[in-house]
């Protein structure tokens, strides 16, 4: 392993930019910041990059290389091809780069099949950026929004931001501006609703949310809803992933398994989401069934759209057709 090569990987942006961040920084403290080059996702020069490496490093006292998009990453696809020759070179050359030069290779949604990911996971240093948890995104908005925030409403900002930490960040920005701009010491939920703007996931997840506790009350949403829907395959994979979700809780509560924490490790699922749920367990543990039915019913449904068995349009109608007898 080489130990001045690392690689950064995982979607949580706000994490990963941050940890970059704080190396630069670092860096620029130490060695100002003449030998700090970044290459972004498509802009990467090849004998550029091969002389930042190799060589500029004799010039400077050291140096600090980011690369974006290596090895290739799904989260910019179209660019993903301009990378493919600078990895050859680095995995035939790791060896040889300079102690003096720090170099970073960032890929925020590799492709784990190929053998970049493969070749970098082993021969550099690595380091995923994982999720925060609940207290962590709690404790965020607490610090972002300068302590302006009640706890009530930290946790509804928390539920209609949802658990994307760069967003909740913009948010709580926006927040501050308002508040200063009004010379307002308290935010208050008013002030939520009329400046943040709600996830999408959130709201359709809302929606879905009832179908437990409220079914004619889901029917009346999604009637007001329904328009926001151009796509009707987003709709039925945000059906289905959602109902697998709750598949998944009620299987693990059978077996006595009553943790947020252990059922959100074993589903892959972020605490927070899972949490909600559990708030709602007997109802879920009552309709177990009933949602497996319904999620093979619209896998189905989801089947027949995507062959041509089935009109599009067709799904308004079967969806309020299955909630109505949930």
């Amino acid at each position: 392993m080489k130990k001045n090569v690392f690689f950064f990987t995982w979607e949580w942006v706000y994490n990963l930019k941050n940890e970059i961040s704080r190396w630069k920084n670092s860096f620029i403290q130490k060695y100002w910041s003449q030998g700090i080059y970044i290459f972004r996702h498509g802009e990467i020069d090849f004998s550029q990059m091969r002389d930042a490496l190799l060589w500029w490093g004799f010039f400077a006292q050291k140096s600090l290389i980011v690369a974006y998009g290596i090895p290739k990453d799904l989260t910019y696809w179209k660019e993903a091809y301009t990378s493919s020759e600078i990895e050859d070179f680095l995995k035939k050359n790791i060896e040889h780069i300079p102690s003096d030069n720090i170099l970073i290779l960032v890929s925020y949604k590799p492709d784990k099949r190929t053998s970049g990911y493969k070749f970098f996971s082993k021969q550099a240093t690595l380091k995923q950026f994982s999720p925060l948890k609940t207290p962590a995104l709690l404790q965020l908005i607490h610090e972002k929004s300068h302590w302006k925030l009640s706890s009530s409403d930290i946790t509804y900002l928390l539920e209609i931001v949802w658990t994307d930490a760069w967003n909740i960040v913009q948010e709580c920005k926006k927040l501050i501006a308002y508040a200063d701009f009004h010379s307002k010491e308290k935010i208050s939920r008013e002030d939520i609703d009329h400046i943040v703007v709600r996830h999408t996931q959130h709201d359709n997840f809302k929606i879905l949310d009832t179908i437990l506790t409220d079914p004619q009350n889901t029917l009346l949403s999604l009637q007001k809803a329904q328009d926001q829907w151009t796509n009707i395959f987003e709709l039925m994979w945000l059906l289905l992933r959602w109902l697998k979700l709750l598949i998944g809780i009620a299987d693990h509560l059978e077996q006595w398994i009553t943790s947020s924490k252990d059922i959100a490790s074993s589903l892959k699922a972020h605490p927070f989401a899972v949490k909600k749920h559990l708030s709602k367990s007997v109802q879920l543990t009552k309709k177990s069934n009933e949602i497996k039915k319904l999620f093979s019913y619209f896998l189905e449904v989801d089947r027949k759209i995507k062959t041509g068995q089935l009109p599009a349009e067709s799904h308004r109608v079967l969806l309020k057709k299955a909630i109505s007898e949930m």
